[in-house]
């Protein structure tokens, strides 16, 4: 299945990193938002994610510069008819990513093939009104870390998932793929509990997030914390995922203070714009946040000695 064009519904982080990694390939894509403000703002948002694949993660200025070329912007919806593969990047809410769905399938030929970049939820869920759901999958794009999860629903034909592992492999990304469906894949099942553990600890105050940060950096070698990633990712995004388990305790009848305690204190930070990376202020400052200057994990030791 010859894929040549890709079309993205939704203009926010994930857009810029899915093409960045297609486009650099030289993959033609076109990235759509109803929100006109979305698409004004994309270049800005692009070049902040940008400078941190460059400083961090070794992409090159050549390489942002191909995706650039090879990007498209659109306001209008009409521009997905053209596309071999349409991806499903808008916000985490079960109701408007079935919307998505069923306004993509309403406008593409049978034989494009519908993806939803969730990170959190149920796949087989979001294509519940679907007509066609042999030619839907899911396909969790983790930028800046180069690997893909490929996740079919009972339905999924064979032939899209093995597209779809062509494909990451075309554009240097190693396919991982789920052996049946599970919210949140294999890696984002452990940060879950890591991420969440690591917002309890200085909810409760039993230290500062720069800490908690530097102690797992030290301890593990990691160039960067749970936080540091977290802004990386998205703080709304963070959000989201939460307001999805807090309902998801709600409807199971289960004690769901622990969420709520979670999202009050993300929707603080939010409010205020602190989204992370893409709107320069999240737990740190962007760009060049404090965790990647050498000397800020041994701070102590410096200042004792008169260098920091």
């Amino acid at each position: 299945m010859a894929i040549k064009h890709f079309f993205i519904m939704g203009g926010g982080v994930m857009s810029c990193r899915i093409g960045m990694i297609l486009g650099r390939k030289g993959y033609k894509l076109t990235v759509y938002d109803i929100n006109p403000e979305a698409l004004k703002n994309w270049r800005q948002q692009f070049d902040a994610i940008g400078s941190v694949m460059k400083s961090n993660f070794g992409m090159t200025e050549e390489e942002l510069e191909r995706a650039l070329g090879n990007i498209a912007l659109t306001e209008n919806f009409e521009d997905v008819i053209k596309a071999d593969l349409v991806i499903e990047a808008v916000v985490e809410n079960m109701e408007v990513k079935r919307r998505v769905m069923e306004q993509i399938e309403e406008k593409v030929g049978e034989d494009t093939i519908i993806v939803t970049n969730t990170s959190s939820l149920a796949p087989s869920l979001i294509a519940a009104n679907m007509k066609h759901k042999e030619r839907f999958c899911a396909w969790h794009f983790n930028s800046p870390n180069t690997y893909t999860e490929i996740m079919g629903i009972p339905e999924t034909s064979p032939e899209v998932v093995k597209t779809l592992r062509e494909l990451s492999i075309s554009a240097g990304e190693v396919p991982i793929v789920m052996l049946k469906e599970k919210t949140r894949y294999l890696a984002n099942n452990c940060l879950q509990v890591w991420f969440m553990e690591a917002l309890d600890l200085i909810i409760d105050g039993y230290g500062t997030y720069e800490d908690l940060d530097r102690s797992w950096m030290l301890a593990h070698k990691h160039d960067r914390g749970p936080f540091a990633i977290m802004d990386f990712c998205g703080l709304d995004l963070r959000l989201a995922q939460a307001q999805n388990e807090y309902q998801k305790c709600r409807d199971q009848g289960q004690d769901a203070s622990v969420w709520k305690k979670r999202i009050d204190f993300l929707r603080g930070m939010v409010d205020k714009g602190e989204l992370g990376v893409k709107s320069g202020k999240g737990f740190y400052t962007y760009p060049n946040p404090a965790y990647e200057d050498p000397k800020w994990l041994r701070k102590e030791l410096l200042e004792d000695n008169g260098e920091f």
